[in-house]
């Protein structure tokens, strides 16, 4: 099965993923919204039911052969497609009841620059620390990679050091400006993310962007770089600032909690937790949540039984750029970037936001619900 039609609606309909299962035709996620009606399809391409043979073909043209072979022992296989003339994707490709399931992010062709992200200053500001661990947190979706791959670039054009970017599969490709950017794939380069992460200080790397934190050996690694003066960026997956840190807490037993909490308290520079929220001119926004380093947040994180006190002090925390999700919400309905509805959706408190909405909002001047 040629995928070139297919990849190419996935870009002509400004989609971020396609879906392909067996028994139904093609679905598109659209402004986050997954569709599997398409009208408009004149080809045929997206209307089609998919047969077990033809999402079988698709996945043989997505991967290669050793890729296919990691399909055949493990059951699941990611990996990057490159379509000459089309765009670049990322493909995850899967067992499911007996057949194979296919699904295709696309993968933005230039990487967006963090001001166009409708992020928070303070995202450009950690990009530029000199050492220090930053968590880029969100769920599946949520944007972490491209925020990520932002704060990348940020250093890349602005400062004259070695970039190493540790990923499993390497997505965006990053081109040499005043930083040299080296990009270790996982397996193709490194055995696994944390021998990318090791790795990274004998190639003489200032600053170190990790895809996923999600593992213990990871974690460690990224500690240990962290401890070498290094800069390290990396994804883990959450929707606040206080599951970012209880993510990387649960990487290890109850017997290694202590000691960690002290290392992570004594090495995070920031933590950016974000999500994608639909927007009122289309498409999608994205509304973060910041937490700075500073003394107080340090210390606060190194006794687990103040864990509690994030919250007041993300909101307290203006001056050095902090906010909360709840804030930031707030701030997207009166710039009328989301409805107030799809910002009470979000919200970790839903009732105090809408009296917050009402008491900086007067007048009606909210965006229709």
């Amino acid at each position: 099965m040629d995928p070139t039609p297919l990849l190419r609606a996935v870009v002509e309909r400004g989609a971020s993923d396609l879906h392909g299962k067996v028994g139904s035709p093609p679905a598109l996620r659209i402004g986050g919204e997954l569709l599997r009606d398409h009208p408009s399809d004149a080809d045929g391409v997206l209307t089609e039911p998919l047969t077990s043979e033809s999402v079988a073909r698709l996945a043989q043209a997505l991967l290669t052969t050793d890729q296919q072979q990691a399909l055949l022992r493990d059951g699941a296989v990611v990996a990057t497609h490159s379509e000459p003339g089309v765009g670049r994707f990322r493909v995850a490709v899967f067992r499911q009841r007996g057949s194979v399931s296919v699904v295709v992010h696309a993968v933005p062709h230039d990487v967006r620059p963090i001001d166009d992200l409708g992020l928070p200053p303070a995202v450009a500001t950690l990009a530029s620390a000199e050492r220090g661990l930053v968590l880029v947190a969100s769920p599946v979706g949520g944007g972490a990679t491209t925020t990520l791959a932002a704060m990348v670039d940020h250093v890349n054009r602005t400062r004259a050091c070695h970039v190493v970017t540790v990923e499993d599969p390497a997505e965006v490709l990053h081109h040499d400006q005043r930083s040299l950017v080296s990009q270790l794939e996982v397996p193709t380069d490194v055995p696994a993310l944390a021998d990318g992460v090791r790795a990274a200080s004998r190639l003489d790397a200032d600053v170190v962007a990790i895809s996923d934190l999600g593992q213990r050996d990871v974690a460690l690694a990224a500690l240990d770089a962290v401890a070498r003066g290094q800069l390290v960026l990396a994804a883990i997956g959450g929707s606040s600032v206080r599951s970012a840190v209880d993510g990387v807490l649960e990487l290890f037993s109850f017997e290694e909690r202590p000691n960690v909490r002290q290392t992570l308290a004594r090495s995070v520079a920031g933590i950016v937790a974000q999500r994608l929220l639909p927007a009122t001119a289309g498409g999608l926004c994205a509304v973060a949540e910041v937490l700075i380093g500073t003394p107080k947040v340090q210390a606060v994180l190194a006794d687990g039984d103040r864990t509690g006190e994030l919250g007041a002090l993300l909101a307290d925390g203006a001056f050095h750029g902090m906010q909360t999700m709840d804030l930031a919400l707030r701030d997207l309905v009166r710039a009328r970037r989301i409805t107030e509805a799809t910002a009470l959706g979000a919200a970790a408190d839903a009732e105090e936001l809408r009296i917050e909405l009402l008491r900086t909002c007067p007048g009606g001047s909210r965006p229709d619900a």
